[in-house]
């Protein structure tokens, strides 16, 4: 103890501010990290676990969330990442493998196995493959396996310790956040039957402690992902998961179902899977075969009609009585049975009348006697004194022979002896018998001793019916196999075939719908025979281009090709309706040319018609005598320069046209006044003096 007394206190000196208790009386005071509840990052908050997404892919978070600001935490994401210069010590998976160093033969180095924080040198005792072993203070790295961390110790400044990268690797699981810790990213792994375990997170098989492989492995949350899995395929129970009773999910399942369970680790090992072995479901109460229902399908049929089984539970099947249903008890001597308050089935007996010679039994069948008759010919007596040779008649009768008369018959039952002679005693005609000729039926009896039958033919054979057999009472026919090749005679039915029994039948069928070229098919039980309509019935080929339309007497229509007038503005085209042209007018007030020089603002109507208002010219004159319409406005013909005109002013002379419309003439004077013409007039020729 004094041992780890001073090695605590070393630690502590070359930490510095690590914030280590020196020992007092109140005793040593260890870090325990052995938990991830036990690893806190800046003495308060708890470093971000590696996350595991809802897939089971795990991303590795290596940069520790220290809320201290003034601690630096050293860039380390695995040993694989340190820098190139930078020695990695490789170190043993386990304590059995390594060379136990001087001075630590009873435990307490690095990497040796622990239960407290007391058991190692270092007073650091951390999770590792599952179980506990000793770590070490460390500057930037640490050996292959562990992750140098900042870590709190206790109430002490954080320090930088040697923290496992499989802190949980190989231990029983239920899920990913069971195998989750600081400073490592492992995943709850699906080891088939075995059932699950934790893994840890990895690249390649190097970043895995020996015996272990890395993988991309399913995960108990649906997903998978890169991690260290047993290469055994199986996992045993380290002391912490014994201590802990660490346990994995399990299942039992054969053809009737899957039982869940649980494997626990305890300190004989991993358990057996304690899941139930499916059974067939019984009606007991239990869920048997572990499907979540109790009982199911369970219908507690005990073949006994008399009784309606159900299911109780734990009770087990409930009968109760069927009274007074109708049942069989199985006994040809009773009859009406039905079911009683017992649940059984009970027939009232009955009996049959006495037998004689010639009914030698009745056979019971539970409702009628059915009388069993002995052979025609058997010897009997039929009680009359005055017969002998009785015999059976085959149907139940005797029939004795009158002394010295010919044997009995069914026409002659008897004879009567009167003087030494048999007097015959006839049946009545239309008593039934039995001629012996299988070619005639219905025999009877003609009233004078002889039997008589009406002879019968048999139906005619056909396919389906390949042969008759006469039996004196009808035709016994001999049928074709079903499948056979015949004809119903039914033109409206096809693929006609005989159905074992006698029967021959075809299925129906339609022909085409009739069309004005085809107005009918007449059916000939294999097909459709279409009649055609004459040549030259008129009909529609449905094609618009064509008219005047007429069947050409084999089924087909056909028209002759028509084309329209040419179109114009008013009316740009046309549309054929299989009959003629149907105009396609332009919209009202579309421009267009009436062609005539006298209208003009032409525009369509908006039914194919293009019209103008009429509008006149100008009146003529002596240089304008005449105007010309353009159909738009009046051009003026206007008369020769030098045309005599009259420019309308008394004033000139002389007036002529000037070849463009106008006319102008010379001005001209007239002579001065006198008294005797005091003043002369012009009017356009001359000066007109007034006297």
């Amino acid at each position: 103890m004094l041992r780890h007394q001073g090695i605590v206190f070393i630690i502590c000196v070359a930490l510095l501010t690590s914030g280590c208790t020196s020992v007092e009386s109140t005793g040593e005071e260890f870090v325990d990290v052995s938990t991830s509840s036990d690893i806190e990052a800046g003495g308060e908050t708890e470093p971000e676990t590696d996350a595991v997404s809802e897939d089971g892919a795990v991303s590795v978070d290596t940069n520790l969330d220290v809320s201290t600001p003034d601690v630096v935490t050293p860039d380390i994401t695995s040993p694989d990442a340190q820098d190139d210069d930078v020695d990695v010590v490789a170190v043993p998976d386990s304590m059995e493998d390594a060379d136990v160093p001087e001075g630590c033969e009873e435990g307490g180095c690095f990497l040796q196995e622990c239960e407290e924080p007391s058991d190692c040198f270092s007073g650091i005792c951390v999770p590792h493959l599952g179980g506990k072993v000793c770590s070490e203070t460390c500057e930037a790295e640490c050996p292959s396996g562990f992750l140098c961390s900042l870590i709190s110790l206790g109430s002490s400044d954080p320090s930088y310790i040697c923290v496992s990268s499989f802190p949980n690797l190989c231990q029983p699981c239920h899920s990913t956040s069971e195998c989750a810790s600081d400073g490592a990213s492992s995943a709850c792994l699906v080891y088939g039957e075995q059932g699950s375990f934790c893994g840890g997170s990895c690249e390649e098989d190097a970043d895995c402690p020996s015996g272990f492989a890395c993988e991309d492995t399913l995960t108990t949350s649906g997903g998978s992902s890169m991690q260290c899995v047993s290469e055994s395929g199986e996992c045993t129970c380290s002391s912490n998961a014994m201590n802990l009773a660490l346990s994995t999910p399990c299942s039992v399942s054969n053809e009737h179902g899957v039982c869940e369970g649980l494997r626990i680790c305890s300190a004989s090992g991993l358990s057996d899977c304690d899941a139930a072995i499916p059974a067939e479901d019984l009606c007991d109460g239990v869920d048997n075969d572990c499907d979540g229902q109790l009982d199911n399908g369970q219908d507690c049929d005990d073949s006994n009609p008399c009784l309606q089984g159900e299911c109780a539970g734990a009770e087990g099947c409930v009968y109760s009585a069927l009274i007074d249903e109708p049942c069989d008890d199985g006994q040809d001597s009773t009859s009406n049975d039905l079911c009683d308050a017992n649940g059984e089935c009970v027939g009232a007996p009955y009996t049959c009348p006495d037998t004689t010679v010639c009914i030698t039994e009745y056979l019971q069948n539970g409702a009628d006697c059915l009388p069993q008759f002995a052979d025609s010919g058997v010897p009997c007596d039929d009680g009359s004194p005055s017969t002998d040779n009785d015999i059976c008649d085959g149907f139940g009768g005797c029939l004795g022979t009158p002394f010295g008369c010919p044997p009995a018959s069914t026409c002659t039952p008897g004879y009567t002896q009167q003087d030494g002679e048999c007097s015959p005693n006839f049946a009545e005609a239309g008593t039934a018998c039995n001629d012996g000729d299988a070619t005639t039926q219905q025999d009877t009896c003609d009233g004078a001793g002889s039997c008589a039958g009406e002879p019968y033919e048999c139906p005619t054979t056909s396919a389906c019916v390949l042969a008759y057999e006469q039996d004196g009472s009808g035709c016994a026919p001999s049928y074709a196999a079903a499948g056979v090749a015949c004809d119903d005679g039914i033109a409206t039915t096809q693929n006609d075939v005989c159905n074992g029994s006698g029967a021959c039948a075809g299925v129906p069928y339609e022909c085409p719908a009739p069309t004005t070229c085809v107005p009918s098919h007449t059916p000939d039980g294999s097909g459709c025979l279409p009649n055609f309509a004459g040549a030259g019935t008129p009909c529609n080929d449905n094609d618009p281009a064509t008219q005047s339309d007429v069947c050409d007497g084999s089924g087909g229509c056909a028209g002759t090709p028509f084309g329209c007038p040419q179109g114009s503005i008013c009316t740009p085209s046309y549309t054929q309706d299989g009959g003629g042209c149907t105009p396609n007018h332009a919209d009202f007030g579309t421009p267009c040319d009436d062609g005539i020089a006298s209208t003009k603002d032409d525009v369509c109507s908006g039914f194919g018609v293009c019209a103008g208002e009429g509008y006149e010219c100008p009146a003529p004159s002596a240089c304008t005598p005449s105007y010309s319409q353009n159909g738009e406005s009046c051009v003026p013909n206007h008369a020769q320069a030098g045309t005599p005109c009259n420019d309308g002013n008394s004033g000139t002379q002389a007036d002529v046209c000037d070849g463009a419309g106008a006319c102008s003439g010379s001005p001209y004077s007239c002579p001065g006044t006198t008294a005797c013409i005091p003043a002369a007039s012009q009017d356009g020729s001359g000066c007109v003096p007034p006297y």
